[in-house]
C-alpha cells in the first residue's frame, strides 16, 4: 500500500504538469461554417498586421484585402471581382500550457483561400471561428 502513496501523487504531478492544449469539436466548426452568411474564395491582395504581446499572449489584428474569385453563397450580395477588405484578430500563446479554440491563421498577400465570413459595414469579418480560412488550390 506504501508504494501507492507515492505513486498516486508523482502521476497526478505529471499529469497536470503537461502542456495543455484544448481545442473545440469539429462539429462546432462545421456549425459555423454552416450558417457563415459569406462563403466565398477570395485571392488576397494586400496584408497589413498590427501586433501586440501581454505576458502570455501574442495577438495580431490583420487587415486583408482581397478580390472575390467565387461566390458560393452570399447574403450580402457579394459578387465575383469585387474588391473586399477582412479584418480580424488571430492570438498566439507565448508559453506552453494555454487552452481555448484555434486562432487562424494570418492570410498571405497572392494566395487563394476558401473564407467563411460575415459583413459588417464595408468589412467582412470571420464568421468561422479560428478555422475560418481555408487555402485553396
Amino acid at each position: 500500500m506504501k508504494p501507492i502513496r507515492f505513486v498516486l501523487p508523482i502521476c497526478a504531478a505529471l499529469v497536470l504538469a503537461a502542456p495543455l492544449r484544448a481545442e473545440l469539436p469539429p462539429a462546432v466548426y462545421e456549425e459555423a461554417w454552416k450558417n457563415a452568411p459569406e462563403l466565398l474564395e477570395i485571392e488576397v491582395t494586400r496584408v497589413a498586421l498590427n501586433s501586440r504581446s501581454s505576458n502570455r499572449m501574442k495577438t495580431t489584428s490583420v487587415f486583408a484585402d482581397a478580390i472575390v474569385k467565387r461566390v458560393e453563397r452570399s447574403a450580402a450580395k457579394t459578387k465575383v471581382g469585387d474588391k473586399i477588405s477582412v479584418r480580424y484578430l488571430t492570438s498566439q500563446p507565448l508559453e506552453d500550457g494555454w487552452a481555448g479554440p484555434a486562432s487562424n491563421q494570418i492570410l498571405s498577400k497572392g494566395t487563394r483561400y476558401k473564407a467563411y465570413l460575415k459583413k459588417a459595414g464595408a468589412h467582412f469579418y470571420i464568421a468561422g471561428l479560428g478555422r475560418s480560412f481555408h487555402e485553396s488550390s
